[in-house]
């Protein structure tokens, strides 16, 4: 299993219909964790959520998901699901979605 910063990664829980997938967030700085800080991406078709800085949207295996970063939590190593792509490509729309969550600015 692929478990690289921004490896997207199937979801096999009882979620799976509202969150397909899920994208590893964290560093490859800490690859010997035993843990994996991910975020869910939502189904954009059931949730009607715009595609804005905060709430990027993508496209993974022909479905357009939404990056939910209200939901970020971490998960068992051998958690996720099989790696279906990567969201490499575009580090700097979820670079830029995290800065606007973790950002002091708005204090």
């Amino acid at each position: 299993m692929t478990a690289d910063q921004l490896s997207v990664h199937d979801n096999s829980g009882r979620n799976r219909r509202a969150f397909p997938f899920a994208v590893i967030a964290q560093s490859n700085r800490f690859r010997a964790s035993t843990r994996r800080v991910v975020v869910p991406l939502l189904d954009a078709a059931e949730f009607r959520i715009s595609d804005s800085d905060v709430d990027p949207h993508f496209v993974i295996g022909g479905c357009e998901v939404v990056l939910d970063l209200r939901q970020v939590t971490n998960i068992p190593l051998d958690l996720p699901g099989r790696s279906v792509a990567s969201l490499a490509a575009e580090d700097v729309r979820v670079d830029n979605a995290l800065d606007v969550l973790f950002s002091r600015a708005w204090r």
